[in-house]
């Protein structure tokens, strides 16, 4: 069997050289991050580091290391809480967590291991004694592991690239809703930045976007593309479309964090929406953003019973649905979004 030429050149020598290795240390102590950091990163490492927990969730989030070496009791967010929280989420279960605490810590240090925890370390320690330990985990399987982690990834772009092949195969069907899908998901990646997300969090709106009428797959050609109005048996089976588009992401999990744009964008603020009837806040955030984008992009695109919208009138149109339809926040959200993305995004709809 071939081998990986990396992993090949780690299985020679075993950790001499550990360069792209991304250690994240979290600790409430200043001393310890830093000299921890010290020594860490003249062995070759490279060392990120957060005083607690939730700040640490933010740092994986932009930059994810290999291993995490985390305190116990910490603020904000301890070592337990982080532990579970990683543990539990399908992206980043698999990093190594190593824990540190007392001697006299040995329930806690137990019950993190039960969450997931690799391995555990005493303090006060050395860093000979970290290393010892490190090197352990960061063994040939274990560097394995994180390529066969590199394939599953792989294999997951190329299903979710088929699903949105299937959704781009779905708006060919009908030449009014072509490019439905990816405005929407410029319109929300564009949001969700400017409500301050990560870069994380607007990739992931990227794929929401794009893949939030997925459902639409399994409504019938001559219920989705009928040009006049819907009778009462042809609204109840599109409202179907977020059910399909649920099941069919349910069986991806590493995008299963999407499910509440593509199962509730078509909830309203008045509770009037399908398929829950939420009301109000009690319709997740981004699914209410979605909302604002998929009415800006219908507005403004031609329909076989009506010629699209200008960008102006939209707006308005936009501005009254706001509180009835539409989130007042999401709508305050897209027109500041507008007044600064303007002239890029007009262009698209001409």
């Amino acid at each position: 069997m071939n081998r990986i030429p990396a992993v090949e050149k780690i299985v020679k020598k075993p950790f001499e050289d550990k360069t792209g290795l991304k250690i994240l240390v979290v600790d409430d102590s200043k001393s310890i991050r830093l000299t921890l950091e010290e020594g860490l990163s003249m062995e070759g490492y490279l060392v990120l580091t957060a005083k607690n927990g939730k700040m640490a969730l933010e740092r994986i989030h932009d930059n994810r290391p290999d291993l995490i070496l985390s305190d116990v009791y910490m603020p904000e967010m301890d070592g337990l809480e982080l532990c579970a929280i990683l543990h539990g989420d399908p992206l980043y279960s698999d990093i190594p967590f190593v824990v540190m605490s007392t001697e006299n810590d040995a329930a806690n240090m137990r019950h993190m291991m039960r969450f997931g925890a690799a391995a555990f370390i005493i303090k006060p320690f050395n860093i000979e004694q970290l290393m010892m330990t490190l090197n352990k985990i960061c063994s040939y399987e274990f560097l394995l592991l994180l390529k066969e982690k590199e394939r599953l990834d792989a294999e997951q772009k190329l299903l979710i690239a088929g699903i949105t092949s299937l959704v781009q195969a779905l708006e060919a069907r009908d030449k009014y809703t072509r490019g439905h899908s990816e405005r929407v998901s410029l319109i929300l990646s564009g949001l969700v930045k400017r409500l301050g997300g990560t870069q994380y969090d607007i990739d992931r709106a990227q794929i929401a976007g794009r893949l939030h009428d997925i459902g639409k797959i399994g409504i019938r050609d001559n219920v989705l593309l009928k040009t006049e109005r819907l009778n009462y048996d042809e609204f109840e089976h599109i409202q179907q479309h977020p059910f399909i588009g649920a099941s069919i992401i349910k069986t991806i999990p590493s995008i299963a964090d999407i499910l509440p744009v593509v199962f509730s964008h078509h909830e309203r603020m008045d509770g009037n929406g399908y398929p829950q009837g939420l009301k109000g806040d009690s319709i997740p955030l981004w699914a209410r953003m979605t909302a604002v984008a998929d009415t800006y992009d219908a507005l403004t695109s031609d329909r076989p019973y009506r010629k699209g919208m200008s960008h102006d009138k939209a707006l308005s149109v936009v501005n009254s649905a706001s509180g009835t339809q539409l989130c007042p926040d999401s709508v305050l959200l897209f027109f500041e979004w507008f007044e600064y993305e303007k002239p890029d995004i007009i262009g698209i709809y001409g």
